[in-house]
Protein backbone atom coordinates (compact mmCIF):
# COMPACT_ATOMS: atom_id res chain seq x y z
CA UNK A 1 0.00 0.00 0.00
CA UNK A 2 2.78 2.86 0.67
CA UNK A 3 4.09 2.17 -2.71
CA UNK A 4 1.17 2.79 -4.49
CA UNK A 5 0.56 6.17 -1.94
CA UNK A 6 4.27 7.24 -3.10
CA UNK A 7 3.53 6.81 -7.03
CA UNK A 8 0.04 8.33 -7.24
CA UNK A 9 0.76 11.38 -4.22
CA UNK A 10 1.46 14.74 -5.79
CA UNK A 11 4.74 16.09 -4.67
CA UNK A 12 6.66 17.96 -7.28
CA UNK A 13 9.74 16.77 -9.15
CA UNK A 14 12.41 18.62 -10.12
CA UNK A 15 15.78 18.13 -12.14
CA UNK A 16 17.16 17.96 -8.49
CA UNK A 17 14.99 16.00 -7.48
CA UNK A 18 15.10 13.46 -10.41
CA UNK A 19 18.77 13.07 -9.73
CA UNK A 20 19.22 14.20 -13.62
CA UNK A 21 22.45 14.67 -12.83
CA UNK A 22 23.62 11.22 -11.15
CA UNK A 23 21.53 9.53 -14.26
CA UNK A 24 23.85 11.59 -16.91
CA UNK A 25 27.16 11.08 -15.04
CA UNK A 26 26.54 7.22 -14.17
CA UNK A 27 24.87 6.13 -17.50
CA UNK A 28 22.94 3.49 -18.77
CA UNK A 29 23.61 0.10 -17.28
CA UNK A 30 25.38 2.19 -14.28
CA UNK A 31 25.44 1.00 -10.80
CA UNK A 32 23.85 4.23 -8.66
CA UNK A 33 25.49 2.34 -5.51
CA UNK A 34 28.76 4.58 -5.44
CA UNK A 35 26.88 8.11 -5.26
CA UNK A 36 26.33 9.82 -2.05
CA UNK A 37 22.59 10.92 -3.96
CA UNK A 38 21.69 7.27 -2.92
CA UNK A 39 23.12 6.82 0.29
CA UNK A 40 21.43 10.26 0.84
CA UNK A 41 17.83 8.90 -0.10
CA UNK A 42 18.61 5.65 1.44
CA UNK A 43 19.50 6.50 4.86
CA UNK A 44 16.12 9.17 4.41
CA UNK A 45 13.72 6.47 3.84
CA UNK A 46 13.39 6.76 0.15
CA UNK A 47 14.28 3.12 -0.73
CA UNK A 48 11.13 1.03 0.45
CA UNK A 49 11.39 -2.67 0.60
CA UNK A 50 7.94 -3.75 0.69
CA UNK A 51 7.45 -7.93 2.65
CA UNK A 52 5.45 -8.58 -0.46
CA UNK A 53 5.91 -7.64 -3.47
CA UNK A 54 7.23 -9.71 -6.86
CA UNK A 55 10.05 -8.27 -7.94
CA UNK A 56 11.45 -11.28 -9.45
CA UNK A 57 10.87 -12.11 -13.51
CA UNK A 58 7.59 -13.61 -14.23
CA UNK A 59 8.49 -17.55 -14.52
CA UNK A 60 9.39 -17.37 -10.86
CA UNK A 61 5.81 -16.37 -10.22
CA UNK A 62 3.79 -17.90 -12.21
CA UNK A 63 0.55 -19.35 -10.75
CA UNK A 64 1.34 -17.49 -7.68
CA UNK A 65 -1.40 -14.61 -7.11
CA UNK A 66 0.03 -12.09 -4.96
CA UNK A 67 -2.82 -11.93 -3.28
CA UNK A 68 -1.71 -15.60 -1.96
CA UNK A 69 1.54 -14.38 -0.61
CA UNK A 70 0.18 -11.63 1.60
CA UNK A 71 -2.03 -13.46 2.87
CA UNK A 72 0.42 -15.83 3.91
CA UNK A 73 2.83 -13.23 5.18
CA UNK A 74 -0.41 -11.58 7.16
CA UNK A 75 -1.65 -15.37 8.74
CA UNK A 76 2.25 -15.50 9.72
CA UNK A 77 2.04 -11.90 11.56
CA UNK A 78 -1.15 -12.69 12.96
CA UNK A 79 0.01 -15.91 14.42
CA UNK A 80 4.07 -14.61 15.57
CA UNK A 81 3.21 -10.86 16.89
CA UNK A 82 2.90 -9.81 20.09
CA UNK A 83 1.07 -6.63 21.48
CA UNK A 84 2.52 -4.91 24.09
CA UNK A 85 -0.04 -3.99 26.94
CA UNK A 86 -1.27 -0.65 27.58
CA UNK A 87 0.15 1.37 30.11
CA UNK A 88 -2.52 1.66 32.82
CA UNK A 89 -3.00 5.52 32.06
CA UNK A 90 -3.51 4.81 28.44
CA UNK A 91 -5.49 1.82 29.44
CA UNK A 92 -7.99 3.71 31.89
CA UNK A 93 -8.20 6.53 29.11
CA UNK A 94 -9.50 3.69 26.41
CA UNK A 95 -11.90 2.43 29.81
CA UNK A 96 -13.46 6.26 30.21
CA UNK A 97 -14.09 6.34 26.37
CA UNK A 98 -15.63 2.81 25.97
CA UNK A 99 -17.46 3.19 29.40
CA UNK A 100 -18.82 6.63 27.86
CA UNK A 101 -20.19 5.47 24.60
CA UNK A 102 -21.78 2.05 26.15
CA UNK A 103 -23.95 4.35 28.18
CA UNK A 104 -24.54 6.64 25.48
CA UNK A 105 -25.88 4.27 23.16
CA UNK A 106 -27.89 1.72 25.96
CA UNK A 107 -25.44 -0.73 26.14
CA UNK A 108 -26.81 -3.43 28.92
CA UNK A 109 -24.47 -2.78 32.21
CA UNK A 110 -22.59 -6.40 31.76
CA UNK A 111 -21.29 -4.58 28.42
CA UNK A 112 -19.86 -1.54 29.86
CA UNK A 113 -16.71 -3.20 30.66
CA UNK A 114 -14.94 -4.14 27.89
CA UNK A 115 -11.69 -6.28 29.42
CA UNK A 116 -10.92 -7.96 32.53
CA UNK A 117 -9.32 -5.64 35.46
CA UNK A 118 -7.87 -8.47 37.33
Amino acid sequence: MGAIKRLVGEHEITAAEALVDDIVAVGAGGAFLGRRSTRERLRGGELWQPRVWQRQGFERYAGTRLVDEAAAVAREVSRTHEVPPLDDDTARAVDDVIERYARAVGAPEDRVRWRDES
